[in-house]
């Protein structure tokens, strides 16, 4: 993945989540819903790499739902 993009889409994903700190969605919930609306055009695969970074840093927690989606919302700990 790009470096730049996944700056871009992590910074996006930091913000949407500082405007609306109770959101919590699948990545290609994130790339639609979150990113496009600001203008940022990537993949759910792309969106989810960054995603699954974010939780092993433990800035973000993934639920796996029942029908195998994962679920990102924010974890306790400050993104910034």
């Amino acid at each position: 993945m790009n470096p730049t993009l996944a700056r871009t889409v992590r910074a996006a994903i930091e913000d949407h989540l500082a405007d609306y700190p109770q959101a919590a969605d699948s990545a290609a919930g994130v790339a639609r819903w979150w990113l496009t609306p600001r203008g940022i055009n990537a993949t759910a695969t792309e969106v989810e790499l960054v995603l699954a970074e974010m939780v092993h840093q433990h800035h973000l927690r993934g639920v796996l739902l029942a029908d195998g989606t994962v679920l990102y919302s924010r974890t306790r700990a400050p993104l910034h």
